[in-house]
């Protein structure tokens, strides 16, 4: 019953997507979501047996590649791991995956891991639209910062002239 109960959330996970690799990186279990998102944005049919990690790493934008192929080694050593990858599709646009590496220990020794990962493209675009937007709000202060400044200076050499017209 609880195989049973796994084994249905393994496979509708409709916005997960779940996946297991052995010692070699290769794909040991997929779940539908997997495999679509795989297939939608790189145009590869991944399953059972495939290299999933030769296959990924050179799909990770700029020279990022040794730090995501780590991450997965470090999983391999026992250490949990959680971090967001930016990917590179067919189209070269880029797909942001939050990660969630887990090994799955037998007596002790890992056997596996264990891999969670979800899209968070629309996340970093808007999270990329706000630093943008504060940018310009910090170039339009800066601007009205200068302006103000200049604008007591003038004062400023208004009242000098002034003091020194009623002054004298």
């Amino acid at each position: 019953e609880q195989g049973a109960r796994l084994k249905a959330i393994f496979d509708s996970a409709a916005n997960m997507m779940i996946w297991t690799l052995d010692s070699e990186f290769r794909i040991t279990a997929c779940n539908q979501h997997f495999q679509a998102s795989t297939k939608r944005a790189f145009g590869l049919d991944l399953g059972i047996g495939d290299p999933f990690l030769d296959l990924m790493a050179r799909r990770v934008a700029g020279k990022r590649s040794e730090r995501f192929v780590a991450k997965y080694q470090n999983a391999l050593k026992g250490y949990p791991q959680q971090f967001e990858a930016e990917l590179v599709n067919d189209k070269g646009r880029s797909l942001w995956v939050e990660n969630f590496l887990n090994p799955i220990m037998v007596d002790g020794e890992v056997q596996e891991i264990s891999c969670l990962a979800y899209g968070i493209t629309d996340k970093k675009d808007a999270q990329q639209k706000l630093i943008e937007s504060l940018h310009e709000k910090e170039v339009l202060l800066k601007e009205v910062h200068h302006r103000v400044k200049n604008n007591l200076q003038v004062i400023s050499s208004i009242l000098n002239l002034q003091s020194d017209h009623v002054g004298g």
